[in-house]
């Protein structure tokens, strides 16, 4: 079970999660985040670490070349490293710029590429009896005034809203103990990660340039999967990254989303989760800071 990996969490009502995106080979960063979180009381610290994808650099085009595959395989074990030496609790998801093994599901396949770390593409982890976080990786294509400017890989829209329809199907499961049981059932509450964001977030819209149009990142598939009224109800944010400049923090409905910028640039969050009097969750602060 993924799950005893990451059980116990110190507190049942709270959950604080450092989250960091588009690394970009930047191990230094992960070195001056670290000294950085060092200097906390250890009351303060992260439960565990989350990254949104894009660790590595690769082109789409190098995929299809298996020594290219393995050499970033390689890069992403040692930026796993240096963020389990933060913390050693490691969850991420694949990137359109990390290589294509990390995608697959076949476990003959997907690389284990270090002991703390769990990649959570295409898949649920419950952290505690009533709360989950579940991933999908990958980007779509972008555009700026209707034209493609930004390629996606390795899903379109299409392929993107079937899979993310059946990860965040609600199973009907008779579980006498929800602890041992790795999918979403009836009154759970759900993290999302997901490295493309949806699209009518502004945390998905890419303009650093005011005379030039934006750019538009975020996934129609992804905003219609928030929008319905089911998920409404369960999904408590949407956390991502891919869009460097768009850092912050918004809504699409009920759900938040959250962007906390390219660590490549220095930038993090620190997201804090409370279980409310009523039981359910709440986002209860989320921090954006840099380096």
């Amino acid at each position: 079970m993924f799950a005893s990996k990451f059980l116990p969490i110190q507190s049942t009502d709270r959950i604080k999660i450092l989250v960091t995106s588009d690394i970009h080979l930047s191990l230094s960063n992960i070195h001056k985040l670290n000294a950085v979180l060092s200097t906390l009381p250890p009351n303060d610290r992260p439960d565990f670490v989350l990254s949104c994808g894009d660790m590595c650099n690769m082109d789409q085009d190098e995929q299809i070349i298996p020594e290219k595959v393995a050499c970033s395989e390689g890069e992403m074990s040692a930026l796993l490293c240096g963020l389990e030496n933060i913390q050693a609790k490691v969850l991420y998801i694949p990137g359109n710029h990390d290589p294509i093994s990390t995608f697959s599901k076949d476990p003959q396949i997907q690389p284990r590429l270090t002991t703390h770390s769990i990649n959570i593409h295409n898949k649920t982890i419950r952290l505690l009896n009533d709360l989950v976080i579940t991933g999908f990786g990958g980007s779509v294509p972008a555009y700026r005034d209707g034209e493609q400017v930004w390629r996606g890989y390795p899903f379109n829209e299409d392929e993107m809203r079937e899979y993310l329809n059946s990860l965040l199907e609600v199973k009907k499961i008779e579980a006498s103990d929800r602890q041992k049981v790795d999918d979403i059932l009836e009154g759970d509450t759900v993290i999302l990660v997901s490295h493309v964001g949806p699209h009518s977030s502004n945390t998905t819209v890419d303009q650093v340039d005011l005379t030039v149009a934006p750019v538009f990142s975020g996934s129609k598939s992804l905003d219609l999967v928030l929008r319905n009224p089911k998920h409404q109800h369960s999904i408590l944010c949407n956390i991502h990254g891919h869009t460097h400049h768009a850092l912050g923090m918004s809504r699409v409905g009920k759900t938040y989303v959250i962007n906390p910028g390219s660590l490549r640039t220095g930038h993090y969050a620190i997201v804090e989760l409370r279980r409310v009097p009523l039981g359910k969750w709440q986002v209860n602060s989320s921090q954006f800071n840099r380096i």
